[in-house]
């Protein structure tokens, strides 16, 4: 089947949908934080003590900018 994609016209049989892209991503981040776990069991303890000792404040801004920072990273590597 063919789709009309932003002006191009791509084949679905062999380009992947955002959703394949998005799950394949999921996926990955979740193989990685996996083996990061079953790698570093103690040192995750660790983390996740210090963790506890944080302000939620600190904690979320910290999250907001790595989840800018997935995104922009995101951004490029599809502009390229």
């Amino acid at each position: 089947m063919w789709l009309l994609w932003w002006g191009r016209t791509l084949d679905c049989r062999t380009t992947p949908t955002r959703v394949t892209e998005l799950g394949l991503a999921l996926a990955l981040m979740l193989g990685i934080e996996g083996a990061l776990y079953a790698l570093f069991p103690d040192a995750m303890k660790r983390m996740m003590r210090l963790l506890q000792d944080q302000p939620s404040t600190s904690i979320r801004w910290t999250g907001v900018g790595v989840a800018a920072l997935g995104v922009g990273i995101a951004w490029l590597i599809r502009r390229a």
